[in-house]
């Protein structure tokens, strides 16, 4: 006697959104899948527990979900067919698919039901399907989503109303805001304006001289470091030229805060970030007007070579050269008609940790290092390493800080919305994390960008462009030293001079490998 068919149980899988903290701690997780669960054993459903998908975090407002999240990796796997025709798809309520525009919401809707999917909304056990939506369910799922987007829009207006009251009314001076400070800040007793730590303040004034007398950022740090000058914070434990960089470049110093309000790009329906007038008089001022045009002259007309900026190349190696003993940048001095280079470190007899010279006094012919890269520039340019792996990393970089950015951004953004929907004065703790938000924004921006930049001289399009212009200017008979100077500027990051090896290593900005060249011969040991 034959044994009856098994029949196979209809496919549910759930679906989880929340975007707040709040809803994070809470019991919002909790409560959509128990809802999942019952309403599968209610029915007969086989709830796949291993693509369940969530979108803790995400804004449905936005549409993070449908862009990167699991939803849209949902609609991916009933495209490949990963999830099979006449499943079920659980989730708690319509505005958890998408809080965007209502025509925009509806669609997707609509995209998953011609798939063959069946939508359930577990508040009211409600079934949307392909023939369900050509009837009234159509009405009933577009009022729901002008519903849900007008309720976020509004929260959203009341964030952003919020915002700018807050920053109307310090920069009137009735109170500090709650923006985070800069770093040499911090909140007066009262708590209504700011005031500038004494210490840290002197040592942005100490930054500004420095760069005033011709030092770039990372020879100022090294002096920082030198001296043993306190960083602001405990998380980095020495000076770096990417922070005096951003330091030389806030005009924050100056006492103006630049609000950054977040939009919508219409172009491409994506979160933007928008720059908002300066308030001036927002912070303390800590430097004078005229050393900040000062420095800004400096670092315009050539941020690497400070005070000499006017003067005509007479190094094309000015800015790049490097000692490859210690890593110091090396000098071109004049010793009567001989030019050589030589270290810096050596020549101002810098010591290290011990009280040891840090680095051995060796000069190099100058004359022998130019004509060498001269003679040999055809070769390094046809030589010079493609792209490696140094581009994929800085893909990954940028997307893990654009990522870091929009998360955190989705974070402040409810925070303020959350202070906005409390009639009660908002407590420091929220107040606190606020700045904490602002200050890891400031900080991944200047990352983002310095990554940005990268990557774009990764360009092999780029950089193949810009050898053909090196490679032009070397072949003039009287080769121009400032455009030499340049086209190498724009391929690498250091050309390290060995006086023992007699050896010249080019580190290319685009790749890790580099490239090498004798200009004498190895010193005997």
């Amino acid at each position: 006697m034959s044994q009856p068919e098994k029949t196979e149980k209809p496919k549910a899988y759930s679906y989880l959104r929340f975007s707040t903290p709040e809803q994070r701690k809470g019991d919002s997780e909790r409560r959509q899948t128990e809802l999942a669960k019952r309403y599968a054993e209610t029915h007969g459903l086989e709830l796949d527990s291993e693509l369940t998908y969530k979108d803790l975090g995400l804004s449905g407002f936005h549409g993070a979900n449908v862009e990167r999240g699991s939803l849209a990796e949902f609609l991916d796997a009933v495209e490949r067919g990963i999830v099979p025709k006449g499943s079920f798809l659980l989730v708690e309520n319509l505005d958890r698919l998408s809080r965007k525009t209502p025509r925009k919401a509806l669609r997707i809707l609509e995209d998953i039901v011609e798939a063959g999917i069946v939508v359930v909304t577990l508040m009211d056990g409600k079934q949307f399907t392909q023939a369900s939506l050509d009837g009234f369910d159509l009405f009933h799922a577009l009022l729901t989503m002008i519903r849900a987007h007008e309720e976020s829009a509004t929260k959203q207006r009341r964030a952003k109303e919020s915002w700018k009251a807050s920053l109307d009314k310090a920069s009137k001076g009735e109170a500090r805001g709650a923006s985070a400070g800069p770093a040499w800040l911090r909140p007066s007793p009262d708590g209504k304006r700011w005031e500038a730590i004494p210490e840290r303040a002197d040592v942005i004034r100490q930054i500004y001289r420095l760069a005033k007398g011709g030092k770039g950022k990372e020879a100022i740090a090294k002096l920082l470091n030198s001296e043993g000058v306190p960083t602001f914070g405990n998380r980095a434990k020495q000076w770096h030229g990417s922070y005096i960089y951003r330091v030389l470049n806030n005009r924050a110093v100056l006492g103006e805060h630049t609000p950054i309000e977040r939009g919508l790009d219409p172009s491409t329906d994506t979160k933007v970030l928008i720059p908002q007038k300066p308030i001036k008089n927002y912070y303390p001022r800590i430097v004078s007007q005229s050393l900040w045009e000062d420095v800004q002259s400096i670092a315009a007309t050539n941020p690497r070579r400070g005070r000499h900026s006017h003067a005509p190349v007479s190094n094309i190696l000015g800015g790049l050269a490097r000692c490859a003993h210690c890593g110091d940048s090396m000098v071109r001095v004049n010793k009567g008609e001989w030019k050589a280079l030589v270290c810096r470190a050596a020549r101002g007899g810098v010591k290290d940790d011990h009280g040891h010279p840090k680095c051995k006094y060796e000069s190099v012919s100058y004359s022998k290092v130019e004509t060498t890269i001269l003679d040999n520039l055809e070769r390094l340019c046809a030589e010079a390493p493609p792209q490696g792996q140094k581009t994929t990393s800085l893909q990954k970089q940028l997307t893990g800080l654009q990522q870091e950015i929009e998360d955190i951004t989705d974070a402040l953004e409810n925070l303020l919305m959350a202070i906005d929907r409390s009639n009660a004065p908002a407590p420091e703790s929220i107040l606190a994390k606020i700045r904490l938000y602002e200050t890891e924004l400031n900080v991944l921006r200047g990352r983002e960008g310095s990554v940005l930049e990268a990557l774009k001289n990764t360009s092999q399009t780029l950089v193949q462009s810009r050898l053909t212009s090196l490679l032009a200017e070397g072949k003039k008979k009287n080769p121009d030293r400032t455009a030499l100077n340049a086209c190498l500027r724009s391929l690498l990051n250091s050309v390290f001079v060995s006086p023992k090896r007699g050896e010249l290593a080019f580190e290319w900005k685009h790749s890790e490998n580099r490239s090498d060249l004798l200009f004498a011969f190895p010193a005997r040991s």
